[in-house]
Parts: structure tokens; C-alpha cells; sequence
């Protein structure tokens, strides 16, 4: 049976994984290592350089942090997430995407695991959006590892289960992946689709006014059938340097009040536009101002 054992200093915090006789847990292609933590802002792994890929998931986010090791056959220990709020507690899968990885332990720069079941236990948080919502350009391996919703969760003492895939349209993808909110088992949902609407999304999907409104349509009537009491709150879209959203969010808040869900604009809690990395995603300090806007309309309102 395996145990984790936890060993913490005064920085660092070593957790180690015996599983085998050799000290070592070892997972083949396909399979899965899934923890909890909170307090760290740096995680790394204790493993052999084999060659193997790794694929590294944080609160269920699209997309991972996807890499391969070295194949030299020593021991190293290789950080395999970064750039973490140090607040919330965060869920990770680590897939094998080929090879095996072998490993010893899990380094953490600060805090300790939480575990598993407990993590799981905590109320959810669930943004359901596009890159922003992912938190892009927030820092980390794939530059979206403290975005406002990871941050957000911290604050309220949830864990996100991140619903927000970069690129994508509420007309395109989100009044078709409404099931994916619900699998996530919400106790608080953000809906926050409808940048990609107004400039067109990663695939070439540019919706008109009518089908965005058609889309909100969609989204709103499933949501309230499917979650029950489950407080629901509808974003704003935020300013854009390019293209003038006040049209857009006026439908937005139209159809919000039309199903009896709170509509949210944030804008004003960034600085525009020093909040901005590129005109479009909020940088780290937009992400954190949002969070902070938001917590307070949460806890408000609950």
C-alpha cells in the first residue's frame, strides 16, 4: 500500500512516495498521479531522466504543461509547475504521455500537500471562458498559472475546477460544453465567454450579434437546469484596446436579466491599460485585481 510521508523544513518541503522496493513509484504510459497542495508556488518532482513525457494538469485546466525529460538515467529533481498562487489549494494530475516515469517524491518551495480526499472536498469553484478565464499570461510553463480564477479560489477557500478554454467562443464551444460545468460540481459558476465572439476565435468562428445572443440563450437555459440553486454569475466582457465591447456586454446584461442571473462588469477594479499584457489578457497584476474584485462580489452576494 502506499504511503506519503511528509518531510518539511523550514523552505522546502519533501514528500516522498514509496511504492516499490526500490523506493520508487513507478507509472507507465496513460497512467496517472494525482495530488493536492497548498502553499507552494513551485513544484517539482524527484525522478529518474528517462525520456519520458509528462503531462502536468492544473485544476483541470485544457491544456497542460507538457514536456519530456532527459535521457541521461540519473536522478534529478525537475520542476514540473510554477509561477502557483500560494493561497488556494490546487489539484494536479501528472499523465505519462510516454515512457514511464519513475519517481521518488514530490518538492514542494513552501507548504505541504493536502489531502486528496479533503481537497476534494472543498467547495468549487468552476470559471467557465476563454483565455482569460484560463488565466493567460499570468505567469508559469504555459504562462497561465495564477490567473484571476486560481487566485480567486484562494481567497474564497474553494478550488477551482478550471471550465476556460483559451480561443474559444460561447457561440462556437460554449453553449455546447455545458456538461463540462456540470461534471465540475459547482458550488459557484463564472460564465465569462465573449471576446473570441467579438473578434473571431482561434478557428475562424465569428459569430454576429444574433447567434452570440442566441449562444447566451443557450448557455443560461442549460446552466439553470442543470445546476439548481447553484449561484450563477455572468462577466462582462472586458475593454479591449482593438474593438469597442459596449454593444456586446449590453446584450450580455440584456439576456443575464432575462434568465435572473447577476450581471458583472469588473472592468473598472483594472487600470487601464497598465493591467494589460497585450490589449486583450490582463498580466499578473490584472489577474490579481480581478480577483480581488471579484471575491468581494462573491462573498457579498452569498
Amino acid at each position: 500500500m502506499t504511503r506519503i510521508m511528509s518531510v518539511v523544513g523550514a523552505t522546502v518541503a519533501l514528500v516522498l512516495v514509496p511504492a516499490l522496493p526500490s523506493n520508487a513509484a513507478t507509472l507507465k504510459a496513460g497512467q496517472s498521479y494525482v495530488f493536492a497542495e497548498r502553499g507552494a508556488t513551485t513544484i517539482s518532482l524527484v525522478l529518474t531522466q528517462n525520456g519520458a513525457t509528462l503531462a502536468i494538469r492544473q485544476s483541470d485546466k485544457y491544456f497542460p504543461y507538457e514536456f519530456t525529460l532527459g535521457n541521461t538515467g540519473t536522478r534529478a529533481t525537475v520542476p514540473i509547475q510554477w509561477g502557483l498562487p500560494s493561497s488556494a489549494v490546487i489539484k494536479f494530475q501528472v499523465t505519462v504521455v510516454s515512457g514511464t516515469l519513475v519517481f521518488k517524491g514530490v518538492v514542494l518551495d513552501a507548504g505541504a500537500l493536502v489531502p486528496l480526499a479533503q481537497a476534494q472536498a472543498l467547495p468549487v469553484l468552476t470559471v467557465y471562458g476563454d483565455s482569460i478565464g484560463d488565466g493567460w499570461n499570468s505567469g508559469g510553463p504555459i504562462n497561465d498559472s495564477d490567473g484571476y480564477a486560481d487566485q480567486l479560489a484562494g481567497l474564497l477557500g474553494h478550488r477551482l475546477s478550471s471550465q476556460s478554454v483559451p480561443g474559444m467562443s460561447a457561440y462556437c464551444w460554449g453553449q455546447y460544453h455545458v456538461q463540462d460545468v456540470v461534471r465540475s460540481r459547482p458550488s459557484i459558476v463564472i460564465e465569462a465567454f465573449g471576446t473570441n465572439d467579438v473578434a473571431g476565435d482561434f478557428w475562424g468562428c465569428k459569430p454576429t450579434q444574433d447567434q452570440f445572443r442566441s449562444a447566451l440563450d443557450s448557455m443560461f437555459s442549460q446552466l439553470l437546469a442543470r445546476l439548481g440553486s447553484v449561484p450563477i454569475y455572468v462577466s462582462a466582457i472586458l475593454p479591449r484596446q482593438d474593438i469597442d465591447v459596449t454593444s456586446w456586454n449590453s446584450i450580455i446584461q440584456t439576456e443575464a436579466g432575462t434568465y435572473g442571473l447577476p450581471y458583472i462588469d469588473p472592468s473598472g477594479s483594472l487600470v487601464l491599460w497598465s493591467d494589460y499584457s497585450d490589449g486583450v489578457h490582463p498580466n499578473l497584476s490584472g489577474h490579481t485585481h480581478l480577483a480581488t474584485f471579484w471575491s468581494g462580489v462573491v462573498t457579498t452576494a452569498t
